[in-house]
């Protein structure tokens, strides 16, 4: 029997960075993690040239002067945090950090949302406010 499972993007946005296949890598992440706490470095979760992109879509619509890295990589964060499962937060924690060398996030999933994603026969769907729903595809091992 397949658990289907609804996760929301709850509160305002300028501009939504979080795409299903994004969604789908954290998710892929977290099932395959021993622990509930993660490093994600940002390369594997952003596809190739997607921050350049969020940089320019958020310059282009007057979302905040002189974008960089970081603050895409703060607004995704922020975006994580704010992921509910079953009309709760799917994580207490969501951070961006940025060193000379690399970004990544880290996150800490809530310890319901953790024991969601282990489950072999859960399935996600994105549900946006248009009312459009996306099945995130999730690898098994």
């Amino acid at each position: 029997m397949i658990c289907e499972y609804t996760i929301r993007i709850t509160g305002d946005h300028d501009i939504l960075v979080l795409s299903p296949k994004i969604i789908g890598t954290l998710l892929e992440k977290i099932r395959y993690s021993d622990t509930r706490e993660l490093i994600i470095p940002a390369e594997e979760l952003f596809p190739q040239g997607y921050t350049e992109y969020l940089e320019r879509v958020k310059q282009t619509n007057g979302i905040g002067t002189n974008i960089d890295n970081q603050d895409v990589y703060e607004l995704t964060a922020k975006q994580i945090g704010m992921l509910e499962v079953k009309q709760r937060k799917c994580f207490d924690k969501a951070t961006a950090e940025t060193t000379e060398n690399a970004a990544h996030f880290n996150i800490e999933t809530n310890r319901e949302f953790f024991l969601l994603t282990k489950q072999s026969d859960s399935r996600f769907l994105c549900d946006y406010e248009n009312g459009e729903k996306i099945v995130l595809s999730l690898k098994y091992l």
